[in-house]
């Protein structure tokens, strides 16, 4: 019998802990998945390389995004401009750093944001010809710590050969872009 007062005691503390308000859940943490996109691209080279050394010029380029993987809505809709000096082969089989801004619209808000890329070199030289690589880090914004790779490719019917570029040229291509998360 002198257990009782003892026993409902507890179990008064124990009801009473049941009926606390739940804490409100963490924030689910974001996804790890590198996000593809691929869309169209249009690159220039100024100035003409006639007076130039063909390695060096710079690199002025906007890509519209027409789909991402895995689709975002802020990503639904995006425009990467880059204006930055590089390295430039005939056969565009040079790694081009380059830095620039990356502009993301807003999900139907009619806004923008604007980050700033800072350009990082390649791990590895890209393995042929036609090609435009460049890397780089995502500094501000909602995608700030992000990492950035984009992948140029060229469309076949281009003619890529010395003498088609030494004036103002411009490639029309394909680009495929890889943000990954920071800390991946």
């Amino acid at each position: 019998m002198r257990r009782l007062p003892r026993l409902l005691i507890v179990a008064a503390l124990i009801v009473a802990g049941t009926a606390l308000p739940a804490s409100p859940a963490l924030p689910a943490r974001a996804s790890a998945t590198a996000i593809e996109c691929i869309g169209s691209q249009i690159s220039s080279f100024n100035p003409p390389l006639h007076d130039k050394p063909a390695t060096a010029t710079t690199v002025h380029s906007w890509a519209n995004i027409r789909e991402c993987t895995p689709a975002h809505p802020a990503r639904r809709s995006a425009a990467l401009q880059l204006d930055g000096p590089g390295t430039l082969t005939c056969d565009l089989a040079q790694v081009v750093p380059a830095s620039g801004e990356i502009t993301w619209d807003g999900p139907g808000t009619g806004d923008t944001e604007v980050a700033q890329i800072v350009a990082e070199p390649l791990p590895v030289p890209p393995p042929g010809p036609r090609a435009l690589y460049l890397t780089g880090r995502i500094s501000g914004g909602a995608l700030d710590g992000y990492g950035l790779a984009v992948y140029f490719r060229v469309s076949p019917n281009d003619s890529l050969d010395c003498a088609s570029i030494r004036g103002m040229g411009m490639t029309i291509g394909t680009a495929r872009f890889t943000l990954t998360p920071p800390g991946e």
